[in-house]
């Protein structure tokens, strides 16, 4: 779920500041690229720091216990220009890492485009004394402190697990993979690389394939249907011998939708790679 769009089921006072926050645990489930694991974040007491624009897509911290983990997102121009994670310490932030300190902030954002979502491991209990986020979340006052909008921080409980990606998606639960690129965009890309060692045959069926790329970037069809035209095409018996412009299309396709996968497509694998392809475009991943 988008840091934006973390939905705010409830309120909670800490310290005379009333914070809207996600006490249904809505914000489940955090994307990471296809074919990846999250980067582990190792919490290192009071501090810990993991920026996903350099160190990965995706990080994900497990068995928070007493802490919270901040995700500061810096927007430039309507778009995410910088995620980075920082582990909380009994809900504390301290001086030197709020997100107008580096090693965070960077300049050139302005602070009413930087955002937080503060997830903490704790509750709510207001009737109970040093128990739940009332006594864990000194950190929600040091933002505000340093210039960060209150409109612009969201509060998360029973963050038990929490992970980001660098689009400024939040979550607390598991990884959804999710392929990175436009089905059109990417079905196009593989046509035009493949079209040059095609006989006049594959060549037809890739003019195919192609216009019904072009048709779900106009809104036509859908990516089910495209799945359905990659899949006809891919059942040709030399479709994955190397070198036959269909493989030279799956390997387009995996370099395009998988982004930066573990391991290395060849022979043995780019027949399970393309039906995976195929399959995704089909659930309209």
């Amino acid at each position: 779920m988008l840091y934006n769009q973390v939905p705010q089921t409830m309120q909670v006072a800490i310290q005379g500041q009333v914070y809207p926050c996600d006490h249904a645990r809505k914000a489940r489930f955090f994307r990471v690229p296809w074919g990846q694991q999250p980067q582990a974040f190792m919490q290192s007491g009071a501090g810990g720091v993991l920026t996903l624009a350099t160190s990965g897509k995706a990080g994900f911290a497990p068995n928070l216990l007493s802490c919270a983990m901040c995700v500061y997102v810096y927007v430039g121009g309507g778009l995410v220009q910088r995620v980075a994670l920082f582990h909380a310490h009994t809900g504390d932030i301290p001086q030197g890492h709020t997100p107008l300190d580096p090693p965070y902030f960077l300049g050139g954002t302005n602070v009413a485009d930087i955002h937080v979502v503060f997830a903490s491991s704790q509750d709510t209990s207001p009737n109970l004394p040093n128990i739940g986020i009332e006594t864990a979340a000194n950190g929600l006052a040091t933002l505000l402190n340093a210039g960060i909008l209150l409109a612009n921080i969201r509060v998360l409980l029973l963050a038990s697990n929490f992970g980001a990606n660098i689009e400024g998606d939040v979550g607390m639960g598991r990884a959804e993979a999710f392929l990175g690129a436009d089905f059109g965009q990417a079905v196009t890309l593989a046509v035009t690389a493949a079209a040059p060692v095609a006989n006049q045959v594959e060549l037809l069926a890739l003019q195919q394939l192609l216009r019904a790329a072009q048709g779900l970037a106009m809104g036509l069809t859908t990516s089910a249907a495209l799945g359905n035209s990659l899949g006809t095409v891919l059942q040709s018996l030399n479709a994955f011998t190397p070198g036959s412009p269909y493989y030279l299309m799956v390997s387009q396709l995996y370099t395009s939708l998988i982004g930066n996968p573990v391991g290395v497509l060849g022979p043995g694998n780019i027949r399970t790679w393309g039906q995976r392809i195929v399959d995704a475009m089909k659930q309209g991943a």
